[in-house]
């Protein structure tokens, strides 16, 4: 959110099941325009295979684990811009079973709010994956719960 570009070369995602988002899960370049959304992508550009992801590459171990994690987002200087604490209380909301996102209600308020997230409601959907199933989810698109 911001009304300016924002550069993110040296930006980092990290992570962790058990600690503050010490490992390095992947390092972001490019930048984003105001109004615009950022989309990471495992391994390759094929997870969301119509829609071309910003930055693209293995993450840190095997991905996000399933049960939850600590995440945090930190700028090219190591100050933490943003987290989500789910380390062992799980997501704060998503289905695994039928891959709905976990999707952020409020660009504004913090993503350590449990609150201020929720499910894809699966009325609005971006991208296919790479057998050309619909997600349920809004890759590079307006979360479906965003107001």
């Amino acid at each position: 959110a911001g009304s300016e570009a924002i550069n993110l070369t040296g930006w980092s995602l990290r992570g962790d099941p058990d600690s503050k988002g010490s490992t390095l899960i992947i390092t972001l370049t490019g930048s984003i325009q105001p109004g615009a959304y950022y989309l990471i992508e495992r391994t390759d550009d094929t997870t969301v295979s119509d829609i071309s992801g910003d930055v693209v590459g293995p993450f840190g171990g095997s991905g996000l684990n399933n049960s939850g994690e600590n995440l945090s987002l930190q700028d090219a200087e190591g100050v933490e811009r943003d987290s989500i604490p789910c380390s062992g209380t799980g997501w704060f909301k998503g289905e695994s079973a039928t891959k709905a996102s976990m999707e952020r209600v409020d660009a504004s308020l913090s993503g350590s709010v449990a609150s201020n997230w929720e499910t894809n409601t699966g009325l609005i959907t971006t991208g296919v994956d790479a057998s050309g199933n619909a997600l349920r989810g809004t890759p590079k698109f307006k979360n479906s719960v965003t107001p």
